[in-house]
């Protein structure tokens, strides 16, 4: 819990800076010093939505206090047209390890990496490389999406009062797929008699369009949504105000975009594994495999479920954690399925 608050302090205190001295978007670069490591972090998303794209920016100023780190920049809103443009410059200029926070950026990666043998690129998927796509200075961060989303099912069927919950994802991809296949078979091990749905809105930072997919799905008598959107939570959580709805998210604590509604989230922490890829890149190993481990908080692990949950009885939360600590230790197996949806 302690984790979750500082994530939570951090992203706020970030959000503030950001509104006093007005970032806008484009290239940042951090103050340089001697090091056998320069960082170049390429981010989809703005930094300031308080989700994927804020962890990857506070991942890179973690980065930026390593002793071996010589110098770290980011460019946000990067467009995968871009990517290959962007990456270039930055090795140009002297980077020689580039993370590549957004699984977009996977065609680019390997269109350049064999070009750049001596520069480590950092790409994040949601499964371990094969055949081709081994390369000796790729690492693959496997995200594992969908094991935390378990717990999340089971809090589902725990909290509904109308036994309908519903997905809010935003567009086909395998990791949503993956999140829907966990949350399925969560919710029919723990209570089948709850109708689960799941809808795509599209778009992952669009307020409008998930306030009013909210909208629908509440009217029609859900009451508990899981998201997996990013800056389109804003809008499910205006739509949940002053209504029996609760919602769940990831990526970071979300209880400050409504308190009486916030369920509970899928933390992730990227300084982690950041953090033990750079180690085994200044030992030499250039490219790899590296999987986010599932567990819960008190374990270190850079993916766990945020607990106690909110808004919730303790003895929902003594059976969460009961899972959780089950799936963490493998007695629970989650079935990764990112290819077929379930229904």
């Amino acid at each position: 819990m302690n984790r979750t608050k500082r994530v939570l302090g951090l992203a706020i205190v970030l959000l503030t800076m950001f509104a006093i001295i007005g970032f806008a978007g484009g290239e940042r670069g951090a103050q340089a010093k001697e090091g056998s490591i320069n960082l170049a972090t390429l981010i989809y998303g703005s930094i300031q939505d308080a989700d994927y794209s804020t962890l990857g920016y506070m991942t890179v100023q973690t980065m930026a206090k390593r002793r071996d780190v010589g110098k770290t920049a980011f460019s946000e809103k990067v467009g995968a047209p871009d990517a290959v443009r962007v990456m270039e410059e930055y090795i140009n200029a002297g980077y020689n390890v580039v993370w590549a926070h957004s699984s977009i950026y996977t065609n680019a990666v390997y269109e350049i990496c064999d070009k750049y043998p001596n520069v480590s690129f950092i790409l994040e998927g949601d499964a371990a490389p094969t055949g081709d796509k081994v390369k000796s200075n790729v690492w693959l961060m496997e995200r594992n999406y969908y094991i935390g989303f378990y717990v999340l099912g089971q809090l589902a069927t725990l909290q509904t009062k109308t036994k309908k919950v519903a997905f809010v994802g935003a567009v086909k991809l395998p990791f949503q797929i993956g999140i829907i296949n966990a949350l399925n078979q969560s919710i029919k091990e723990h209570d089948p008699s709850v109708e689960f749905k799941y809808i795509f809105v599209g778009d992952f930072d669009d307020p409008v369009k998930a306030r009013q997919t909210a909208e629908a799905l509440i009217s029609q008598g859900y009451d508990v949504l899981l998201s997996a959107l990013n800056l389109g939570n804003y809008g499910l959580f205006e739509a949940a105000m002053g209504k029996p709805v609760w919602i769940t998210t990831e990526y970071t604590d979300k209880q400050h975009m409504g308190p009486k509604n916030y369920l509970s989230s899928e933390i992730f922490d990227f300084t982690i594994p950041l953090n033990a890829i750079l180690d085994r890149i200044n030992e030499g190993q250039l490219g790899g495999h590296y999987p986010l481990e599932y567990g819960l908080a008190e374990e270190g692990k850079p993916r766990y479920t945020q607990l106690p949950a909110f808004n919730v009885p303790d003895s929902v939360n003594q059976a969460l954690e009961e899972t959780a600590r089950k799936v963490s230790s493998g007695k629970t197996k989650v079935v990764k399925n990112l290819k077929d949806l379930p229904f």
